[in-house]
């Protein structure tokens, strides 16, 4: 199998097939991937392509998925190309949080996962295809004290904790960590 291969995979418009997706991922972040990065990719992919499946495209719809990822340093570049219906996930509403857990109701928070590990997110549709690009940073950690960069900058002011959209595009304060107020602020509170 060339490099090209394995860095490629094509699914067709079927719920079955979400399980050769993780064997897919996993043997590609074998290579030398952090596990928080490694999670932050299945997690943002398998959401994406089960919105496209489930809702992207009518039942009897043989289109097909193709997924590609690339790394190129310290960064990885995961995008999702499908010929479903257009839909840019960066410009969907951010879902109300409940108040407690009783209030709490499953599911719908999958965009807003993808939005809180990726550490960015651009849409394009051209010639009738949707194309979702998702980048993940590998966190540098400081060899002087052992802390993440990113969290020294962010204890700095340097990286803003709030998010930002633009046409087309989001990117979180920290690329491939969850840094957007509405859920690491609540997350700090639960601690």
């Amino acid at each position: 199998m060339s490099s090209f291969e394995a860095n490629r995979l094509v699914l067709r418009n079927d719920l079955a097939e979400l399980n050769r997706l993780p064997v897919w991922i996993e043997a590609w972040v074998q290579a030398d991937l952090p596990a928080d990065i490694s999670f932050a990719i299945q997690l943002c992919l398998e959401e994406a392509v089960a919105n496209i499946i489930m809702h992207g495209s009518p039942k009897d719809n043989q289109g097909e998925i193709v997924i590609e990822v690339e790394r190129n340093g310290g960064t990885l570049v995961a995008s999702i190309e499908d010929t479903g219906r257009e839909f840019d996930p960066s410009q969907a509403p951010s879902p109300l949080l409940a108040s407690s857990l009783e209030e709490a109701k499953v599911g719908h928070f999958g965009i807003h996962l993808m939005r809180s590990f990726a550490g960015g997110m651009n849409y394009e549709r051209r010639d009738g295809r949707n194309r979702l690009t998702l980048r993940f940073e590998e966190v540098q950690t400081s060899t002087a004290t052992g802390h993440d960069v990113d969290d020294l900058r962010l204890s700095q002011g340097l990286i803003p904790t709030a998010t930002s959209r633009g046409s087309g595009s989001y990117s979180a304060g920290s690329p491939g960590r969850c840094r957007p107020a509405s859920c690491c602020s609540r997350a700090r509170s639960i601690e």
